[in-house]
């Protein structure tokens, strides 16, 4: 006889429990990396930006380099690097005291304390200089050299009279004595067109001692007015041949000391004589 009993379940084999795995810490990229390197030195930079400027707002690098500047100063001044010398060349008509007073130099004073380039723009703005050039010269000169302007003529013009140089600009100067020492121009462009004249002038002394004015007539040719009162009138080209042609006539004739208030030049076939009492003398050929 069989034993009936309970029939025990079979047991299923338990799967042990899997431990949680610990998560992966995740490596910043090269991108990140570099991001954070260059936004710490952004930090930092702003950080010394804003105490530079905050430094230089205050004045303080100012201070401190004026108070070195000063001091070396002093110290050159106490081994011997002082003015005992100024060298001006090149003054004629500039105003002595003017040229002084513009360089602010003081004898026995550190000759480094000596400001050239301020001296120098002061210069540049007194009448009659055209440009300056000012150097201190170690161990005890200051050395100064003045352009001044060179005025050729005066212009008349308006009511006005103006010095001018050589291109025929004005001269920021005071005509004033001038008036009887320089060639007296007048008219619409004759300022333009003056160095022309004189420079062909120069070539007949006994011409330009005489001439006492150049009127400009149209903007074209000239008129030239001579001390003894007579008229010139001179053509539109060839202005040498035609002044040639006047002082071989005055030569040969004595012609300025004649009875004649004008010669016209403007044909170069025909000279016109006008004289005071006997009225116009038309001559004619190469002999005229």
């Amino acid at each position: 006889m069989r034993l009936m009993g309970t029939r025990r379940a079979p047991q299923r084999r338990r799967t042990p429990a899997r431990r949680p795995q610990p998560r992966r810490r995740r490596t910043p990229s090269k991108l990140q990396r570099l991001g954070f390197v260059y936004g710490m030195r952004a930090f930092f930079v702003g950080i010394g930006v804003t105490g530079a400027l905050y430094l230089w707002q205050s004045g303080w690098p100012h201070s401190v380099a004026s108070g070195v500047t000063e001091a070396s100063t002093q110290f050159s001044g106490r081994l011997g690097l002082r003015v005992n010398d100024v060298l001006v060349e090149g003054r004629n008509r500039a105003d002595r005291g003017a040229v002084l007073a513009a360089l602010q130099v003081e004898r026995d004073m550190p000759i480094l304390a000596f400001n050239a380039f301020e001296a120098r723009e002061k210069l540049e703005q007194l009448e009659w200089v055209q440009s300056a050039t000012v150097a201190r010269r170690l161990p005890n000169t200051v050395y100064v050299r003045v352009t001044e302007y060179s005025p050729i003529a005066v212009w008349q013009h308006d009511g006005k009279f103006t010095l001018i140089d050589h291109a025929g600009d004005s001269i920021p100067a005071d005509s004033g004595e001038l008036l009887d020492q320089l060639p007296l121009v007048v008219g619409e462009g004759a300022a333009s067109h003056a160095a022309e004249l004189l420079d062909t002038l120069a070539a007949f002394p006994g011409l330009a001692d005489r001439m006492k004015a150049a009127v400009r007539v149209s903007e074209r040719r000239w008129d030239l007015h001579m001390d003894e009162g007579i008229e010139i009138k001179l053509p539109e080209d060839q202005l040498a041949a035609a002044l040639g042609r006047l002082s071989d006539l005055n030569t040969q004739h004595a012609l300025f000391e004649r009875d004649v208030t004008a010669v016209d030049l403007r044909l170069p076939d025909r000279l016109i004589l006008r004289r005071g009492s006997e009225g116009p003398v038309v001559k004619t050929g190469e002999n005229t």
